[in-house]
Formats: C-alpha cells, structure tokens, sequence
C-alpha cells in the first residue's frame, strides 16, 4: 500500500475517518480494496497484534481472487457469482474447508471495508461457503510451509 492507504488506514484508526478521502463507491475497484486490506493486515503483524502466519493465509486466498478478478473490476460491480466461478476454477480440488477459508478471507475484506464506511453494504453477504469439517489432524508449521511449497 502506498503511504496516501497507509496514512488513510491510520487516520481511520484514529477515529477521523469522516476527514479521510475515500474513492467514491462506484470506482472503487475490488483489487484496490485487496491491497488496502492486506496492508492494513501488514500493519497489525508489525505492531504484533497478528501472526505472520495470518497475513500468509489472507495472502494466499486474496492475491489468487485479485488475479482472477483483474485490475478493473468495481466493487459495485462484484456479484456472488464471481465468487462461485473462482472457487470452481481456483479451488475445483481442495476439500470444502479449504474453500470455506477462502470464502472467508475474501468475505473478510468486504465486511472490513463496510465497517470501515469505505463501502456501504458487502457485495457477496449471504453468499453460502461449503460446510466445514472438524480436522482428525492438526500440521505442524514445518508441515504446512511444505504444502504451500508444493502448490507454488
């Protein structure tokens, strides 16, 4: 994120979020708001408020959404129905909580920015995430890197 986002996010933070400019609704674009939210995750990390390993999992989730939505795509414009297409073609093999997760992350940056007042309503609320299951295993770190570098 560019110091303009990091110094808005902080400015939000404070409580002067009514002073901030914000990119009306209608041009906001899905890839800035990805950018925003993985940086205001950035930060959290720094301060030690969150674990590298969670701005990794977002990372992971959010940079393939941004990649299969483009640059120029609206969050006015974003409908479940993009969700549904990229989970199919991103996440045709993974097992239904990993999609879940997905679902989750990307569903996280819009109730961020909502709650934020960047934008007025989620565009993919309501969308329905597979059915998670309790693990019979847990990965240890060491374990789960090895997997994501098998998947790069």
């Amino acid at each position: 994120m560019d110091d303009a986002a990091q110094r808005l996010y902080h400015e939000l933070l404070a409580g002067k979020a009514e002073e901030a400019p914000a990119a009306p609704d209608d041009e906001l674009t899905v890839a800035e708001l990805v950018d925003d939210f993985l940086t205001a995750i950035q930060i959290q990390v720094r301060q030690e408020k969150l674990a590298p390993r969670t701005y990794e999992w977002y990372d992971v989730h959010l940079q393939s959404f941004a990649k299969f939505i483009g640059t120029s795509l609206r969050v006015s414009q974003l409908k479940p129905l993009h969700l549904r297409k990229w989970l199919d073609r991103a996440y045709a093999k993974s097992g239904n909580n990993h999609q879940n997760g997905a679902v989750r992350a990307v569903a996280r940056v819009f109730n961020w920015a909502r709650k934020l007042g960047t934008i007025p309503a989620n565009p993919i609320a309501g969308f329905e995430r597979p059915s998670s299951q309790a693990r019979e295993c847990y990965l240890t770190d060491e374990q789960w890197k090895l997997v994501h570098a098998e998947k790069k």
